[in-house]
């Protein structure tokens, strides 16, 4: 088979090819500088993310400072109380043992009062509940539903 010679395959031959070669050279040098450009790009933003993390984490550590300065002062507190606390109940004898089953006797009457009534107002709205379903059902029988709830007199 014969090959087709061409004036660019005579250039290319002759070493003309030069001048493409340059041009490809300017090519990837343009490339070459765009992909560092954008690399340098990346790399900056990642130093401010870097930089921005390492004040949030200073923020933090001195929160947590605090935070463990507070702690140690409100345990210092407690164990003054408790303190205090077992003073008085050694120092009262018996009375104030009655004094603390007393309290703890009305503290608990009121929360089972309090739970009590939230029972009953949810009891309440589970009935409420349980008419809108059944009018919502039987829609023509709410008039005998109703009628059979209201005490006869």
């Amino acid at each position: 088979q014969l090959l087709r010679v061409t004036k660019d395959l005579q250039r290319l031959m002759k070493g003309g090819g030069e001048e493409n070669h340059s041009a490809e050279v300017a090519q990837l040098e343009r490339k070459l500088n765009s992909m560092v450009s954008a690399h340098e790009q990346r790399v900056a933003e990642r130093e401010r993310q870097l930089g921005k993390m390492r004040r949030l984490r200073a923020e933090k550590d001195a929160e947590l400072s605090r935070l463990h300065a507070q702690i140690q002062s409100l345990e210092a507190t407690v164990s003054e109380r408790e303190t205090i606390v077992h003073i008085q109940s050694s120092a009262g004898g018996d009375d104030s043992l009655d004094a603390g089953e007393r309290v703890q006797h009305v503290h608990m009457q009121r929360k089972l009062k309090s739970l009590i009534q939230m029972q009953a107002q949810e009891i309440d709205l589970l009935r409420e509940e349980l008419d809108r379903l059944r009018r919502r059902t039987f829609p023509t029988f709410t008039h005998y539903e109703q009628a059979r709830r209201q005490p006869v007199d």
